[in-house]
């Protein structure tokens, strides 16, 4: 039987006080430029908050739920997929504040998931994780068996993350010392056996893609969160190697260098290409230079077939016997079709630390792998990521902030009747029904680039300690997982998620 978590007994005047100092932050103007108070910088009330949470719940979850339970006893490596999305931004946050302590135990429920490579089948040679169970990898999609390569490919992401803050400590002990070399060793083996030789991603015949090569809802030709996990996991690589260079001379051949390099400029190349810059105006910001990114190429592709359908009222229904109701004329051939959608809001989470990996270890990535300067992403990417969310797919609403379903500004339905094995029929995310990836994703770091970012995430803070009848309906309505109703694992795991995202440096605007 599956142990029962529960959510954490805070202080009632520590939860008071936090909520009090950071709705008078966010109820200010958002266009003054006031320096976060204590209780949002590292040591101040809200990084106390998440501690307690961690060591009550969130920890043990991790560990004996989604390693233990998941991982292991099911073999259902999709696991890794999510425990990357619950721990990436608290890793995050533990770096920027220097906690050791606190990345070491992440280190710990990682080792765990180490322990759990096993030969890969049939003549490819190697450790790999394969799934085997759990509700994702079944008969019915043909997953029992496999290595799942985006699984393995987010959660090295995050284990090299934790592995490239250990070593900014000069003062590393020999757990974390050995934590280290085996990242450095697992990813770099990963690496070798997925990166076989030239375009090994078929780079090229995407480099020569543009919108109109579409055709039909295929996605072989976007710009994908494994392309962008794998530049994560180079960049943090070669940050620890610029560090311990002996680890290179012992991990990281000629052989595999070259590729690296080859893979690293082709990749980095792509993401040029795959990047639409425009300049826009926010009555919050002034004028920007906004990024997106595959503009056009999903406009075909069935999860966001439905971007044009902007009613409150789903399209199509679920019976009870999980059959599919389709509602007459909104077949998707009858949708107009939203000429430059992209990524949707969920996964464009990944923006925030891949393009922070990316330019902050651009250096470094320059030492370890001997790249051109035109292989590097020059300036501050996620600058203009973040001018695109202020004014593209936030609402401007400071009092009630939502976000539109895409990184595009459309905000119709999204995965409508979507089905990925697991289940007949699902309904899809109406309008603003993915506005809890701003909480979940990371997002509010950007606030370095743009205070009202900041301002956003301290008001969202604030209404989900109200206890107003009004503040609580636009939780439960929106940002679900932030709710008092929601389950307590779901609400554990939803605040360890979105409260390292407004914890700062000291000092940092």
């Amino acid at each position: 039987m599956k142990r029962k978590f529960s959510a954490p007994e805070t202080p009632d005047i520590v939860r008071r006080l936090a909520g009090i100092a950071i709705f008078l932050l966010a109820s200010s103007h958002v266009h003054a430029s006031t320096a976060p108070r204590p209780a949002n910088q590292c040591g101040g009330a809200v990084e106390k908050r998440i501690w307690q949470l961690w060591n009550s719940a969130g920890s043990n979850f991790l560990r004996s739920t989604m390693v233990q339970d998941r991982l292991i006893g099911q073999g259902d490596t999709y696991a890794l997929y999510d425990i990357q999305g619950y721990a990436q931004n608290l890793t995050a946050m533990s770096v920027r504040c220097r906690r050791s302590d606190k990345l070491a135990e992440l280190a710990a429920i990682v080792t765990l998931a180490y322990d759990r490579l096993e030969p890969l089948p049939g003549t490819v040679s190697g450790h790999g994780w394969i799934c085997h169970g759990g509700r994702v990898c079944n008969d019915r999609n043909h997953l029992i068996g496999t290595e799942i390569r985006l699984n393995s490919l987010q959660f090295l992401a995050l284990a090299v993350s934790i592995a490239d803050g250990i070593t900014q400590n000069r003062a590393v002990s020999a757990a974390n010392d050995a934590y280290v070399e085996r990242t450095v060793k697992i990813a770099f083996e990963h690496i070798d056996r997925w990166n076989t030789g030239p375009d090994s991603s078929h780079i090229t015949e995407r480099l020569k893609a543009t919108p109109n090569s579409i055709h039909d809802g295929q996605s072989k030709l976007f710009l994908t969160d494994a392309d962008l996990w794998t530049l994560s996991i180079y960049a943090e690589l070669a940050s620890i190697l610029d560090r311990r260079p002996a680890l290179a001379r012992i991990y990281l051949n000629s052989s595999l260098q070259s590729r690296i390099r080859d893979d690293w400029s082709a990749l980095t190349q792509l993401v040029r290409a795959r990047t639409t810059i425009q300049s826009k105006s926010s009555a919050s910001i002034g004028n920007v230079s906004t990024a997106d990114l595959d503009r056009g190429f999903w406009r075909l592709y069935a999860d966001s077939r439905y971007a044009g359908y902007t009613h409150s009222e789903p399209p199509v229904t679920c019976a009870k016997s999980g059959e599919r109701d389709q509602k007459p004329g909104l077949s998707p051939q009858e949708i107009p079709v939203v000429a430059d959608i992209g990524w949707d809001f969920s996964h464009a989470r990944r923006f925030v630390h891949v393009f922070h990996a990316i330019t902050f270890n651009s250096a470094a990535a320059a030492r370890v792998y001997v790249l051109d300067t035109d292989s590097l992403l020059s300036g501050d990417w996620s600058r203009q990521f973040a001018a695109n969310l202020v004014t593209t797919v936030w609402n401007s609403d400071e009092n009630r902030p939502l976000f539109a379903n895409y990184w595009s500004g459309a905000n119709g339905w999204y995965r409508v009747s979507y089905d990925n094995g697991t289940i007949n029929c699902f309904e899809g995310y109406g309008p603003y029904a993915l506005s809890d990836s701003f909480t979940t994703g990371g997002f509010a770091v950007w606030r370095r680039y743009y205070s009202v970012i900041g301002a956003i995430a301290d008001r969202i803070y604030a209404l989900a300690d109200s206890d107003l009848a009004d503040d609580r309906a636009f939780i439960q309505q929106y940002y679900p997982g932030l709710a008092p109703t929601a389950s307590a694992n779901n609400r554990m795991l939803t605040q360890l998620m979105f409260w390292p995202s407004l914890v700062l440096e000291k000092n940092q605007p």
